[in-house]
């Protein structure tokens, strides 16, 4: 087989430590917090200290082909083995005393060695930022990793909140509880697609690095490549809101993530068009009002609004998309007798959830669509033809 690309080294030290620590909260947090950078030549000089805990069943498998196991932890170790993506490894309870900046397909980490078994039997050190590591909840070694991950390819206060928002989704008691982390979890997904837009490089299905670690550290999202392959993006995962929505009394958060479901019925998995749009390229595609969309999902949010405010502002922001495209779009799938039949429809059932002035602007509307040549507007797409006016 091909000898494996070489490794990026970046001016590294190890940390000056005199005692092994067990990893506790505390005695890990102080450890990792004192690591420093030196020449690699320097980096096992002395020999590097290390930190020693109890073996346990944390979940290790490598997301590279050709990670390097070495006899000692570090780039200069030597290199006894390798593992491919998938391969999974037993931890053996020590970690380096010291972090590693390493660019990986594309990205940086900063990251300890981890001593593990092969399944072989093979042991040696890894690079933790060739591994994903389960987050389970019960490992300090895995919380402090994946920290340490999302601070260098993030930022430190986005990494709290990553494992904030985590702990608060998992813990949560009440549709209250929940609704509060949903929310927490929809202002740190923006945040962090901001930076993967920035930061990340695909470079191709093979080479594109492999940042399915952040779907541990987020329950109820998925990452996903778009934009032809280009660019990863987090998208909420509504089955996983509904499974943990059963998990509360109450049926407040149950029936917003079955709302959630019918807004993309496909999956239930968020997507840039919803049920009410009809996608017929990359990036953009036809209205289907006419079909009957529109007015069944006002149905369900004027329902699921009226049994309870506690999602209020999420019912009310997903209405106000589904008008904006009855009201600012140009083309439409579905021909002129359809779509003011649905118009119609919406207008004589008076849900409660349109305000006076959503009404009167769907009555303006509708005279538009009553002469769609005067403003614009091109109909029929579903015929084959270029749209009638």
């Amino acid at each position: 087989r091909k000898e494996p690309p070489p490794e990026k080294p970046h001016p590294q030290n190890p940390s000056v430590m005199r005692n092994a620590l067990y990893l506790t909260f505390a005695a890990f947090g102080l450890l990792w917090g004192s690591c420093q950078s030196s020449d690699p030549s320097a980096e096992n000089a002395a020999g590097p200290e290390v930190v020693s805990e109890a073996p346990s069943r944390l979940s290790l498998t490598a997301n590279i082909d050709y990670l390097r196991i070495r006899k000692e932890p570090g780039q200069n170790g030597e290199v006894v083995g390798d593992v491919s993506v998938g391969d999974s490894l037993f931890y053996l309870g020590e970690v380096s005393a010291f972090t590693t900046r390493v660019k990986l397909r594309g990205i940086w980490f900063d990251e300890p060695w981890i001593k593990v078994e092969r399944v072989d039997g093979l042991q040696g050190w890894v690079y933790a930022g060739g591994l994903n590591i389960d987050l389970d909840g019960t490992s300090e070694l895995a919380r402090r990793i994946l920290e340490q991950r999302l601070s260098t390819f993030f930022s430190p206060s986005l990494a709290r909140s990553a494992l904030d928002y985590r702990r608060a989704y998992e813990q949560a008691s009440t549709a209250e509880e929940l609704a509060a982390a949903f929310r927490h979890g929809s202002r740190l997904r923006d945040s962090l697609n901001a930076v993967l837009e920035k930061r990340v490089e695909p470079a191709g299905s093979e080479e594109s690095p492999d940042l399915s670690w952040l779907e541990g550290v987020l329950p109820g999202y998925l990452l996903q490549l778009v934009a032809e392959g280009t660019q990863y993006h987090l998208f909420q995962d509504y089955r996983a809101l509904l499974r943990r929505a059963d998990r509360t009394p109450g049926r407040e958060d149950d029936q917003f993530a079955a709302l959630m479901a019918a807004v993309f019925p496909i999956d239930s998995i968020e997507h840039f068009y919803p049920a009410w749009f009809l996608q017929t390229w990359d990036y953009g595609g036809h209205s289907e009002l006419g079909k009957g969309v529109h007015r069944q999902l006002l149905d369900r949010m004027n329902r699921t609004l009226a049994a309870s405010n506690l999602f209020e502002p999420e019912i009310e922001a997903y209405k106000d998309r589904l008008l904006e495209d009855i009201l600012e779009g140009n083309e439409y799938w579905y021909d002129q007798p359809a779509i003011l039949q649905e118009i119609d429809q919406i207008l004589q059932a008076n849900f409660g959830i349109l305000s006076e002035e959503d009404r009167t602007a769907l009555q303006r509307r509708r005279a538009q669509f009553a002469d769609p040549g005067a403003h614009g507007i091109e109909l029929n797409f579903r015929s084959g033809e270029h749209g009638d006016r």
